[in-house]
C-alpha cells in the first residue's frame, strides 16, 4: 500500500552528485537522481523503462526552455500518484515545460480526463497507453494550485511511437502592471494497468442534490416560446412521466432584450423587464411555480460576457477586463463578478422564486480550470 513518503527535493542547477532515489508509485518503480533534476525521472513499469520528462525545465522570455533558470522539485508519492511541487522565484521564468517521454516505445492516447469528460476535445489533457507494456499513464497538473495563466498542447497526437509530450506546457502571462507570478505547479502522475486507475477523480466533493439527479429529466428549454407555450409542454411531460420522474427545467431564451442582448443582465427591474415573447415576470413566475410542481425550475444567466448597452456597464458596476496592453476586452473583469452575479441573483430570486439555477460561463469561451 503507498503511503505519503518523505518529501524528496529535485532541482534543475548542477550541484555534487548524488545517489539515485527509489520510490514506489501504484504499479510502477519511479528512479530519480538530484543531479539529473526533472529530466532524470526513470520510471519502470511491466517491464518498461521510460522517462517521462526529457529536457523538462522553465521557459525563459523567448518561449524556450532555459536551463540556467533554477526550479526546485519536491517529490512525494500521495494517494497512489507521485507528485511534483515546482516552484522558481526566478523574475525570467514564464512558464514550465514537461519537455517529452523518450524509451517507452509504441503509444497511443485518449482525450480523456476527468476534468472535461464530457468533451474529450483533443487539446485537453491525453490518457497515455504504452502498447508494450499493456499500462496506462496520466501526468496532470493540479489547476486548483496553479498559478498558471494557460497550457498549451504542443503535440495533438494521439498515436506514434517516438518522443511527445506527457503534459500540456504551462504559461505565465503578466497581469496588467507588466509583472509574473513566481512559477508555482503541482504535478500528478499514475500508473497502472487499469485505465480506469490513471484518470484522477474530481477533487470537488459529490453534489448534495445528486440523489435528485440522477431520477431527474433534465429539459433545457431554447426555443423562446411563451410563458403558456412552455407550460403546456411540461404539462405533457408531467403527464407522461406520471409522477414518477423529476423535471429539471431550464429555461433559456427568457432575458432582457431577447438571447445575450444586454449581457451579463437577465433583467434589471422595471426599467429592463424579461424578453416580451417569453412573457411577463408575472407570468415567468406563474410557469416557474408550475414548474416546481414538477422538480425544479430555474433560469439560464451569463455573467462573463459584457455589453456596453447593459444596464450594470451603465451604472458602473461591470467593467470591461483588459489584456496585458490594457485593451479592453468583451467580458466583466473578474474582481466585478461577485457584484454582478450577487444583484442579479437576487432580483431573480425575489421577482421569479426559482429553485434551481444554470450559469452559462464555461461554454462562452472560458476553459474548465477558470
Amino acid at each position: 500500500m503507498d503511503c505519503l513518503l518523505p518529501a524528496c527535493v529535485l532541482a534543475l542547477c548542477p550541484r555534487a552528485l548524488a545517489a539515485p532515489h527509489s520510490l514506489n508509485v501504484g504499479e510502477a518503480r519511479v528512479l530519480y537522481n538530484e543531479d539529473a533534476g526533472f529530466s532524470g525521472l526513470e520510471v519502470t513499469m511491466n517491464g518498461v523503462r521510460f522517462r517521462p520528462f526529457v529536457g523538462a525545465g522553465a521557459v525563459g522570455a523567448d518561449g524556450k526552455v532555459d536551463p540556467s533558470l533554477p526550479v526546485d522539485i519536491q517529490a512525494d508519492v500521495d494517494g497512489g500518484a507521485l507528485r511534483l511541487t515546482m516552484t522558481s522565484a526566478s523574475p525570467q521564468a514564464r512558464g514550465l515545460d514537461p519537455g517529452l517521454v523518450e524509451g517507452l516505445g509504441e503509444w497511443r492516447r485518449l482525450d480523456l480526463s476527468r476534468y472535461t469528460e464530457p468533451y474529450g476535445q483533443a487539446w485537453w489533457p491525453k490518457t497515455t497507453y504504452s502498447v508494450e507494456g499493456d499500462f496506462w499513464f496520466t501526468a496532470h497538473w493540479v489547476l486548483e494550485e496553479s498559478d498558471g495563466t494557460s497550457w498549451a498542447a504542443r503535440d495533438q497526437r494521439n498515436h506514434g511511437s517516438g518522443p511527445f509530450p506527457a503534459a500540456t506546457a504551462v504559461e505565465y502571462a503578466p497581469d496588467t502592471a507588466g509583472q509574473y507570478l513566481p512559477i508555482h505547479e503541482v504535478l500528478r502522475l499514475r500508473f497502472s494497468r487499469r485505465l480506469w486507475d490513471v484518470v484522477p477523480a474530481p477533487r470537488q466533493q459529490p453534489s448534495e442534490y445528486r440523489d435528485f439527479l440522477t431520477r431527474a429529466v433534465f429539459v433545457d428549454l431554447w426555443g423562446g416560446q411563451s410563458a403558456a407555450e412552455v407550460r403546456h409542454f411540461l404539462e405533457v411531460l408531467g403527464l407522461a412521466g406520471r409522477g414518477r420522474v423529476p423535471l429539471y427545467t431550464i429555461l433559456q431564451n427568457w432575458s432582457v432584450g431577447g438571447w445575450d442582448a444586454l449581457l451579463p443582465d437577465s433583467m434589471w427591474l422595471p426599467d429592463y423587464p424579461p424578453n416580451p415573447s417569453a412573457g411577463t415576470v408575472e407570468a415567468l413566475r406563474e410557469l416557474c411555480a408550475f414548474g416546481k410542481t414538477l422538480g425544479r425550475f430555474g433560469f439560464r444567466t451569463n455573467y462573463r460576457i459584457l455589453r456596453e448597452a447593459s444596464p450594470s456597464f451603465r451604472a458602473g458596476l461591470a467593467h470591461h477586463a483588459v489584456d496585458r496592453e490594457g485593451k479592453p476586452l468583451e467580458y466583466v473583469r473578474p474582481a466585478d463578478w461577485l457584484a454582478v452575479a450577487g444583484r442579479a441573483e437576487s432580483e431573480i430570486h425575489e421577482a421569479l422564486a426559482p429553485n434551481a439555477s444554470f450559469t452559462d460561463q464555461m461554454t462562452s469561451g472560458a476553459a474548465p480550470w477558470s
